[in-house]
């Protein structure tokens, strides 16, 4: 039985490819695109998302806000099924993050706000809106860079090799 879910989540995955990338892209403010989505199992549901993608915002240039090979996300089961959402980890493998600064201020400060109106409350008795909780995030192998174009000449700064991790990331706001 177990098998036969997990062949059936994969091919769910596969077929939703384009409805998960705009749920996210709707979700972080930006187009999202990824290549491949996997489950698997190791304390809970696993999945493996290759080749993702985080546009910018056309003003602070054409890279990607963020490119990777590949993003882990574990997520508990059990309140899965009541329709909370626990990220137990995130783990981001050889991402590319740019961080632009201009006078306007950061290319990351917009990332999770959107245009649309909030949803509205759920009726009496309806079911309860989803909820996110991330326990934990790291990333290896990451590449920052750091253009500040403020500045008559800017200033430009690229991190190599850096990892970073951190727990408990809870938070009621905008990315």
């Amino acid at each position: 039985l177990g098998i036969f879910a997990f062949f059936n989540l994969n091919a769910l995955l596969a077929q939703n490819r384009d409805r998960i990338a705009r749920l996210a892209s709707d979700a972080v403010g930006r187009q999202v695109a990824f290549e491949t989505a996997s489950v698997g199992f190791s304390n809970g549901l696993a999945i493996r998302i290759d080749g993702l993608r985080v546009a910018e915002e056309e003003h602070f240039g054409k890279a990607d806000f963020l490119a990777l090979d590949s993003a882990f996300v574990e997520v508990a089961l059990w309140p899965a099924l009541q329709r909370r959402i626990e990220v137990r980890g995130v783990k981001l493998v050889k991402p590319t993050i740019q961080l632009v600064r201009t006078k306007k201020g950061f290319n990351f400060s917009t990332l999770g706000a959107s245009d649309e109106k909030p949803a509205e409350a759920p009726a009496e008795g309806g079911p309860p809106p989803m909820a996110l909780v991330v326990g934990a995030l790291s990333m290896t192998d990451g590449t920052i860079v750091y253009t500040d174009r403020r500045a008559k000449d800017g200033l430009a700064l690229t991190i190599e090799d850096f990892e970073s991790s951190g727990t408990n990331l809870t938070g009621g706001g905008p990315l």
